[in-house]
């Protein structure tokens, strides 16, 4: 199955959204594990829904950061958050009606989202950030 580990690879050098990333990636390696596991059903859509929950925040916090740093493919980017949320919510709906198994087409779909997304999108607004500018070095004060 798919490989949800965290590597530099993924890392953006934007700490909050790294961290977000990585715990994105535990949250999938999670649901994998139960999946493979032939964890209960309960188990697996409390881990389904956490996945869901922090898709949303974490797709929340990347527009924001976009926005205040005016980066000028915000919408665009927003379009595509919609657009896999919209992916991921069918899975969901497939799995609580019992018409969709957490199988190979799923965790490709993650796999997808993994490699196409924070991968190559996500570079994009992180190029666009300039790094932090160093501290200011204080005057010497004179008593």
């Amino acid at each position: 199955m798919a490989n949800f580990r965290w590597n530099k690879d993924l890392e953006l050098a934007i700490p909050a959204i790294d961290g977000e990333h990585r715990e994105l990636l535990a949250a999938m390696e999670r649901l994998q594990s139960l999946v493979q596991a032939g964890a209960p059903p309960m188990p697996v859509r409390t881990a389904l829904l956490q996945l869901v929950r922090l898709t949303r925040a974490h797709f929340a916090s990347e527009e924001a950061f976009m926005a205040a740093r005016r980066f000028p493919r915000a919408a665009e980017h927003a379009q595509i958050h919609q657009g896999l949320l919209a992916r991921l919510d069918g899975f969901v709906a497939g799995h609580a009606a019992g018409t969709q198994a957490l199988g190979v087409p799923f965790f490709a779909f993650l796999e997808f989202w993994i490699a196409s997304h924070i991968r190559g999108v996500d570079r994009l607004y992180a190029e666009h950030t300039p790094a932090p500018a160093p501290p200011a070095a204080s005057a010497p004060r004179r008593a």
